[in-house]
């Protein structure tokens, strides 16, 4: 499943906030998510419209890489 990622206030990284999602509706995931940030180990709260979906490799790009 892919995760969700958003930015580091703080860095500026892109980061994982520690939620999957089995679909690409983030609006349902609701507002207000907060996780432990992995680029600056504060606490940040995520919100649907900043955030976005972890691209998963296709076959084709499996094969590209090998």
């Amino acid at each position: 499943m892919p995760r969700i990622l958003t930015t580091c206030p703080t860095t500026g990284t892109l980061v994982p906030t520690g939620q999957r999602t089995p679909g690409f509706d983030l609006a349902a995931m609701g507002e207000g998510h907060a996780f432990r940030c992995t680029a600056c180990q504060q606490p940040h709260v995520w919100r649907a419209e900043d955030a976005v979906i972890e691209k998963q490799p296709t076959i084709g790009d499996l094969r590209s890489a090998a």
